[in-house]
Order: structure tokens, then C-alpha cells, then sequence
């Protein structure tokens, strides 16, 4: 029997329901140009990601949140038509919402194309990757940041790829406290095939795409194909062909060192964002010094490098990244200069440009950094000021109740009691005085006292000290009244420990005629001299040398905020403190960073007086840059102690007109009872022509016990520190010596192969392999068995398993113990990581150290803490150099006996002698057994021992490199 159906009964209107929701499950089909979606029908194959917490969605008309989003759509630009958003609001701290397409077959060239609606005051970040299925591989084409105001704007991005891949779209929030106001939309998108032509695009096939020979090169570039060169790759980078181009330069075609070859091209301004030049290079043989040059023609800073790249050949393609963003028009120049040896080449492929701004690649091609000499502005001479010249003390005298005398010398004649060289950094011609600490007892003081000097209500006494040793105790610098007995701390260092001359200042407030006094006090060993020079007097604000710019102490009483500006829209104002006149006695800081005593100011917030989640915020002065120095580092100085709130910190800067802020760091986590570095970084070729601002904004945290003070804002020349990573050629970093006595016994002293302290140290460094080169060196002289000394970077903040690596010293007959360790400051608990005892290496030899970090909690931070700890003699000095954190786990401890579970011994030092020495007193034991035959087991146990003594040599994998990652403070 024949069965019929029949459709059941309804209206038009849910017929029409049905046909659409049927529609709207039908995934946009793959054209033969490629694929498109408006989303008018449905999501085209578009999915999220299955651990998003928040979804992208489908939407028509205005997103739920105020001031956000678009009102319509891009395709019908009507309230009807449909686009994907996310809403922001529902996104957390540091969360991603990640929407990926259907899988697309292998392309060497096509172009993603779509229009993007970025919208409200806090903005996340909006980026795009291909993702390869088989490799995994990511590749970021595409970013943006910031407000974009209420409009739909296109965007675009290659596409190349040697397998199947997806184009992932991802949303990310770096704001923790402040609400995340700023939906992001698309509409539109389509992949078609070709390339996208951006500007300045070109894989050289057909030709040099506008890029042009300077017409005062001395050589030049040429467009070759791969098959017909005799020195380099064989295939080109774009194909992988033999019969594909590329650029080429032969530095042979030179006619001597120092030739120029430079190949350019001119573009128009970029938009706020900027774009990233993306290039691969090989080169093979000497190819003295590759540069690449963003020129701004007449505007500041001009012709700028903003990469370059000298040493050993690649002999293979790598990739190089370089950002530019400019709001004139620019050119950018490619350049080579020859060195001695002229035998090498240089090809460039496939320069193409994304928009959204990208980091320098590889970490070595960053340009250097201006170098300023620290010299003081211009000063009117005054009676009080004193450089010590001929061993003159001009009008300062040294009063006869104290214990020892400050000595004038020479510096060239210092006979290792002082630093070698004149404060200048000049030559050791100059001259300065000094406190000599052998036979004398701790806390013996040495004093030097100013004249009478007139009431002031506004000076300053600026001066450069010398704090070296393992064993220095501390200078201060007191104000004394006339006629009187009262003092006023107004200075103070300890335990400085730097082998350099340091800036040092204190602002002067006196209602009366008074003195300044200079007072050093000696250590527990003569391992600790004190130094000083340049002393000036001045009336008015402080002066600080050139390469201190953009300064705040908070120390001016006539402009305690340093022309900073409250701002108007928060709920409260900072306010300026001492350590004198604190509210809180046990949550606040005892003393301000500048001055380090009760009396210097501090600017704070009081977190009794207000409800959690109250912010205030202050805005700096503008920074000009100065100088052609690419990189510049915003130091300050903060305290967050107890249950602190939350520090968010912004750049505010002009572009095309427009203000701008854009978030560099967000803190939350405490740092006990310190003054922590929290460094900012300010790169030259993100906004080259704008006056940079800083924006300090905090917010009250939960409970009463959190007042957040901050101090020492200044500009300086320069990468800033990245936490755990440094080579010591410019100071300790982000490393620091612990101050507290009970807890260690030295520190650890930056040092060089010709310092005047340590026994077995090496005679170079690791980083520059010279005499010159700095390293931090535990010098034991003047110690006892079992002494140690402590060193821990500045709190770092980081998740899954990481990798820190140095390079280690440890040569002479009593080293003891180099240990390290990981300590969570939240828990106050360490655990040990690393560790060796006894003589590692011989003569001036370096050996690299990687050690395994383990996962640590997101919220808390941590500590990387190194231990040494003092052998039986004077022969075992321990350094370390080039420490570095990277952002992927190590694969295993180096060296392998470092484990801590194993017992540690003379790794690969002088082992012949180890072994023979060992298999004889195996053998003598062997006999003892044989003869004596009892306690067999302790025996056994005793050849056990010796057994696992018996390490043989290692020789280092040094093939293994990783990225070093930059880290937020």
C-alpha cells in the first residue's frame, strides 16, 4: 500500500519563519574567487573556539552596551542588517574570545580583506593569524588597538601558506580593574585569491616594485634569479624556485671597506596604529653592517636606524620585523656598508607590510641606544662647591670627634681603595676623597662639614659617591642649624655595591643659617670603602644630569608635583607624604626612595579613606625626545605593601590630532615592605613626533591596609630592564642584594676581570668576552666557612613552565656552593631548582646553566633567588653572567648533575685525575672488604657514594635557542 504525506497546515508567515531559519544553518559556500560572508544568512562557516567564556555573536542594530559598538551594520549600513560583535562587557582580565573559519586548501598568495568597528573608551586588542592544521603553526597578519571611533573601517592582510590552514579572529582584554568598555565588530569578510597589494608589497618576480638604488651608492642592488647565482641560496624564499628572484648584493662589486649600497622606497603617513615591515634576508660570508632606516625627511628625528644586523652569516632565510609608525610621509632604506673583508652577499624576498604595530625580530637587531655623558647642566659657582682638585678640601673641614678621616687621592693612584677614574668617566686624573675602612670597627664614622650657609627656603647639594664591596655600610647627608646640636636627615645610601660613579641629590628647606654634613660609616671588613666627588651647591630646584630627564622627586617644595596634573573624573586626589608624617604606621613606607630617610616626600594614596574600587589618577608633563636614542625607559619607583589595590598605568600621546592612551602595565600584587622598580618601556619608533605623557592610575583595593606610594619618576636612555634578564654591562638591573645581615653575610658585587676584589674570578666576562666586560662576582675574602650571599630579581609574575638560563664561573680549589632557587612571595615558601658544589670550570671559562621553572599560580608573584655560599678558603670565588627568563620550558637541567636531588661534585674538572684517584680508593676498599670482611653493608654503601662522585665531563648543547620575551612589569 502506498503511503501519502502531506504537508501540514500553516500560514505564509511561519512558512517563511522555517525557510529562514533553514537558510540561516547553510554555511557560505567557497567561491572560485574564494570565500565571502556578510552574515545576513548565517555564521558561513564561522565557530567559536570551544573554551571561549564569551562568544562571539551574531547581531543587527546596537550592541546592549551605551556608548559602544556599531548602531548598524557595514554590508546594508542599516539597523536590519547583521554583523559578529563581542561584547566587551562580559570579557575578563587578560581573557580571549577566539572565532576561527572553516579550514582553506595550502595558498602562496591571497587576501584577506573585511571591515572591523572599534568602539569605546577601553578598547581591547582586535588580531588576526593564520593558523596551518598540520604544524599548528600561528602567524600573526593583522592587529589593531584603541578606539576607533564610530565608524566601519577595512581592513586587510596576506595570506601565505604551505598547508591547509583557518583564519583565527581574537579579541583580548589587558584591562583588570577598568571596566572594558569597547565592543568590536566585524562585517564582511572575504578571502580572494591574489595578493592584497599593500603599499611597499613586492616578492620581486616581476620587478623591484618602486624600490629604487640611492643614486650615491657606491654599488648596487640587482634582481637576480635564484638559479643563475653562484653564491647563495639556490632557491628563492617566495616559491621555493630556482627560477623565482630576488634581490641581491654582492659586496665583492665594492671597491673597498666602508662602501654604501642602499635600496629605498617612499610612503605615505600610516594611521595611529602604524604597520610592520615584514622581509627575509641571507647572507653568506663578511657582510660588514645591515641597516634599515626609516627617514622622516625634515621632521624629527630624520634618517632614524631602527634595525640592524652585523656578526655571522645566516647561510640560510630569516625572517626580519621592523615597526613604523609616522604622521608625515617617510621613506624607508634598506642599507649595507662593507666592512674589511668584502667576500660575502646579502638577498632580501618577500617585503611585505600588515597593518597593526609588531616588535623588532630577531632580539640582536635592535639598533644601539644613545649614550649621553652624565655631566649637570650649567651652575653659578658657589663657595660650597668642591671637586676635590689637588687633594683640596676648599671650604669643607673635618670635625675632630669623629673616628676616621676622609683621605684625598688621585684616582690613578688609588692603589685599589677606591674607584680608578674621576666622576666624569674620563680618566683617573681627577681627583676625590675616600673613607679606608682597614682596622677600623664597624659603624666608625668620617665626617665632612659645609661652612655656615645662608637660611634658604629653596637649594640643593648635588654630589657623586662610590659605594663598592662586599662589606660597604652607608653614607648620610644631614642638615646641621647653626649654633646647635639639631640635625636633619635629608640623604641616605646603603649597601650600594656598584662599581661606578652615582648621581646623587637632596632638596634643602632652612629657616635658619645651617651646615650640610657628609657622614660615612665603615663595615665588618675593609671590603668596603665609600667615595665622593663633585660636590655643588645650589640655590632654587635641584639640576640633574642630562641623562636624568624628565625627573620627580617630589622633594621641590615650591612645586612638590612637578607640574603634574590631577585629574578631574576620578573620585580622588594623590596625595605628597614622608615617612614622618604617615597615617599608617605598618602598611605605609618608613622612608621615601630619593632620600631614604623619614623626611623625603613620597607621592601616596590613602586607601582608609576611601571604598574599594575609587581610583585617582595624575597625569605627567609632556617628554619631548631629546635625542636620536631609539629607546628611552620610564622609571619610577613604587611601595605596595599588605592588601594593595590596583596600579594601572598608561602612555597618552597625540596623533594626527587625536589624543590617545594606550595601557602598558596593570599591577595588582604586593611587593612587601620595599621600594620596587616599575619600568616602563618608550620606544622612538612607535611616535616619533609626539609629546609623550604618562598616566599613573590607581584603584582601591578590599580592606584598609593598602596605601600605594610611588617616588623617583624619571626618562633615561635605553632599553628598561626586562625582570631576570641581564648581561651587567650597565649595572645590577632588575637584581638585587639582600640588605639584611641576619639573613646573609655579602654580596654579590658587579665586577670586571681587572676589579681589585676576588681571588679566582674570571679575568672576562661571558657577554663581551674582555677585561671591561661586567659580571656580579661573590668575592669570599674576609669570610668564613658557610658564609653566603643572596640575590633575587625584582617580583616577576609568570604561569606555565618557563626557562631561566645564566652563564656560571666557579674555578679555585675551595668554591663551595651556587645555588638557585624560586621563591613565591605570596607564601613565602622557596624551592630549590639548581645546584653545584665544587670547582666547575678552569682558567677564564664560561659554562651555561638552564633551569627548568615550574608552573607557578598566575596571581602570585615570584622571585628568582641565587645563593653562593663560601667555601674553606679564599680560592672559590663564584660569578655569574647573562641571565636570561625564557618563555618556553627548558628540555632539561644543565649540566645534568645540577639536579638538586643528586650530589654535586667537580664536574669535568681535571676528571682523569678524578677517576684514577677515585678507582684506587675503590680498589683499597675492595681489599679492606677482602681482608676484613665486615660491615659490608656501610661499605657497600660507602662504594655507592663514591660511584656517584665519578661524573665525566659534559659538553654544552648549545643548539637549543629560545626567544627571549619582554614582560610587562
Amino acid at each position: 500500500m502506498q503511503r501519502t504525506f502531506s504537508l501540514p497546515t500553516m500560514d505564509l508567515k511561519t512558512w517563511c519563519f522555517i525557510l529562514l531559519a533553514i537558510i540561516s544553518t547553510i554555511r557560505c559556500q567557497k567561491t572560485e574567487d574564494g570565500y565571502s560572508c556578510d552574515f545576513e544568512s548565517g555564521l558561513c562557516g564561522l565557530a567559536n573556539k570551544s573554551d571561549n567564556k564569551v562568544n562571539w555573536v551574531r547581531n543587527k542594530g546596537s550592541t546592549p552596551t551605551p556608548e559602544t559598538g556599531p548602531s548598524t551594520d557595514h554590508t546594508k549600513s542599516n539597523s536590519q542588517g547583521y554583523y559578529v560583535f563581542v561584547n566587551a562587557d562580559a570579557l575578563g582580565y587578560l581573557e580571549r574570545t577566539t572565532m576561527t573559519t572553516e579550514t582553506f586548501d595550502a595558498t602562496s598568495n591571497s587576501c584577506l580583506k573585511f571591515w572591523y568597528h572599534m568602539r569605546g573608551r577601553h578598547c581591547g586588542y582586535l588580531s588576526i593569524s593564520v593558523v596551518e592544521d598540520k604544524t599548528g603553526r600561528s602567524t600573526l597578519v593583522w592587529e589593531r588597538w584603541f578606539d576607533q571611533g564610530d565608524y566601519w573601517l577595512q581592513g586587510q592582510a596576506n595570506i601565505i601558506a604551505k598547508e591547509s590552514y583557518r583564519v583565527e579572529f581574537e579579541v583580548f582584554n589587558k584591562m583588570e580593574y577598568d571596566k572594558f568598555e569597547g565592543d568590536i565588530a566585524l562585517d564582511d569578510v572575504a578571502i580572494t585569491s591574489g595578493s592584497c597589494n599593500e603599499n611597499g608589497d613586492c616578492n620581486f618576480e616581476d620587478d623591484l616594485c618602486s624600490w629604487t638604488n640611492d643614486i650615491g651608492n657606491d654599488f648596487d642592488w640587482s634582481r637576480k634569479k635564484a638559479g643563475d647565482v653562484t653564491i647563495g641560496p639556490k632557491k628563492d624564499h617566495t616559491s621555493l624556485s630556482e627560477n623565482a628572484y630576488f634581490v641581491y648584493l654582492d659586496l665583492d662589486d665594492s671597491t673597498g671597506s666602508g662602501k654604501r649600497s642602499r635600496l629605498g622606497k617612499q610612503f605615505t603617513s600610516t594611521d595611529v596604529n602604524g604597520w610592520c615591515m615584514r622581509f627575509w634576508y641571507y647572507t653568506v660570508g663578511s657582510t660588514g653592517a645591515i641597516t634599515v632606516y626609516v627617514d622622516y625627511g625634515s621632521t624629527f628625528p630624520g634618517e632614524q636606524p631602527y634595525w640592524r644586523l652585523t656578526g655571522n652569516p645566516t647561510n640560510d632565510w630569516q625572517e626580519g620585523l621592523v615597526p613604523v609608525v609616522s604622521e608625515v610621509d617617510y621613506q624607508i632604506i634598506i642599507e649595507v656598508v662593507t666592512g674589511d673583508d668584502r667576500n660575502g652577499v646579502v638577498i632580501i624576498d618577500d617585503i611585505s607590510f600588515r597593518v597593526g604595530w609588531c616588535y623588532i625580530s630577531p632580539e640582536l637587531a635592535f639598533p644601539p641606544t644613545d649614550k649621553i655623558t652624565p655631566t649637570l647642566p650649567p651652575n653659578v659657582p658657589t663657595a660650597h662647591d668642591c671637586d676635590f682638585d689637588l687633594g683640596s678640601l676648599c671650604t669643607w673641614t673635618q670635625p675632630k670627634d669623629d673616628q676616621i678621616d676622609w683621605t684625598a687621592v688621585q684616582a690613578k693612584n688609588n692603589q685599589g681603595h677606591g674607584p680608578a677614574t674621576h666622576y666624569t668617566r674620563r680618566s683617573g686624573d681627577g681627583w676625590y676623597i675616600y673613607i679606608e675602612c682597614e682596622d677600623k670597627t664597624v659603624g666608625d664614622k668620617a665626617q665632612l662639614v659645609s661652612d655656615v650657609i645662608s637660611a634658604s627656603v629653596q637649594s640643593c647639594v648635588t654630589f657623586w659617591y662610590h659605594m663598592y664591596g662586599t662589606h660597604v655600610n652607608k653614607v648620610k647627608v644631614y642638615t646641621k642649624a647653626k649654633d646647635t646640636t639639631s640635625i636633619l636627615p635629608i640623604w641616605q645610601r646603603e649597601g650600594d655595591d656598584s662599581d661606578e660613579w652615582t648621581f646623587g641629590h637632596a632638596s634643602i628647606s632652612s629657616v635658619d643659617d645651617f651646615q650640610i654634613v657628609f657622614e660615612a660609616e665603615c663595615g665588618s671588613s675593609y671590603h668596603g670603602d665609600i667615595a665622593l666627588d663633585g660636590i655643588l651647591y645650589m640655590d632654587g630646584e635641584c639640576q640633574f644630569p642630562e641623562h636624568l630627564d624628565a625627573y620627580c622627586d617630589f622633594e621641590d617644595p615650591v612645586n612638590r608635583l612637578c607640574g603634574w596634573e590631577q585629574e578631574k573624573d576620578d573620585d580622588f586626589d594623590f596625595l605628597i607624604g614622608t615617612g614622618a608624617t604617615r597615617v599608617h604606621q605598618d602598611i605605609g613606607p618608613a622612608f621615601d626612595h630619593t632620600t631614604r630617610t623619614e623626611n623625603g616626600h613620597f607621592l601616596y594614596v590613602d586607601t582608609t579613606e576611601h571604598k574599594a574600587g575609587e581610583s585617582a589618577s595624575i597625569v605627567t608633563n609632556k617628554h619631548d625626545w631629546r635625542t636620536a636614542s631609539v629607546f628611552k625607559c620610564w622609571n619610577f619607583r613604587f611601595h605596595h605593601w599588605h592588601t594593595t589595590g590596583v596600579m594601572v598605568s598608561y602612555e597618552q600621546f597625540e596623533f594626527k590630532g587625536k589624543t590617545y592612551r594606550k595601557i602598558y602595565g596593570v599591577a595588582n600584587y604586593q611587593r612587601g615592605d620595599n621600594w620596587a622598580r616599575g619600568p616602563l618601556k618608550m620606544d622612538l619608533f612607535e611616535y616619533p613626533n609626539s609629546g609623550m605623557q604618562w598616566v599613573l592610575k590607581v584603584y582601591i583595593g578590599q580592606g584598609d591596609k593598602g596605601d600605594m606610594a610611588y617616588d623617583d619618576f624619571f626618562v633615561s636612555e635605553g632599553r628598561c630592564y626586562i625582570r631576570g634578564n641581564e648581561t651587567f654591562e650597565e649595572g645590577y638591573g632588575t637584581w638585587l642584594n639582600v640588605a639584611d645581615e641576619n639573613v646573609d653575610k655579602f654580596d654579590w658585587l658587579l665586577a670586571t676581570g681587572d676589579s681589585v676584589y676576588g681571588v679566582s674570578g674570571p679575568g672576562v666576562d661571558h657577554t663581551l668576552g674582555t677585561k671591561e666586560g661586567k659580571y656580579l662576582l661573590f668575592d669570599v675574602s674576609g669570610g668564613t666557612n658557610g658564609d653566603n650571599a643572596l640575590l633575587h630579581t625584582e617580583s616577576l609574575r609568570y604561569s606555565s613552565p618557563r626557562c631561566f638560563g645564566f652563564w656560571y664561573h666557579m674555578s679555585g680549589e675551595s668554591i663551595g656552593e651556587l645555588r638557585v632557587s624560586i621563591r613565591n612571595t605570596e607564601s613565602n615558601t622557596d624551592m630549590l631548582l639548581w645546584r653545584l658544589q665544587g670547582p666547575q670550570t678552569v682558567g677564564d671559562t664560561w659554562k651555561e646553566a638552564r633551569v627548568p621553572l615550574p608552573e607557578h599560580p598566575p596571581r602570585d608573584m615570584a622571585e628568582l633567588v641565587f645563593e653562593g655560599v663560601r667555601g674553606k678558603g679564599v680560592q672559590g670565588d663564584i660569578a655569574i653572567d647573562d641571565t636570561a627568563m625564557y618563555s618556553t620550558p627548558c628540555d632539561k637541567i644543565v649540566p645534568s648533575d645540577a639536579e638538586p636531588s643528586k650530589p654535586s661534585g667537580n664536574t669535568g674538572v681535571i676528571v682523569g685525575a678524578v677517576i684514577s684517584s677515585l678507582v684506587a680508593v675503590a680498589i683499597v676498599v675492595i681489599v679492606i672488604i677482602i681482608v676484613v670482611r665486615r660491615d659490608e653493608l656501610k661499605l657497600s654503601e660507602k662504594l655507592a657514594s663514591l660511584h656517584d662522585m665519578v661524573v665525566l665531563s659534559r659538553k654544552t648543547d648549545d643548539a637549543d635557542k629560545m626567544k627571549l620575551e619582554e614582560q610587562l612589569p
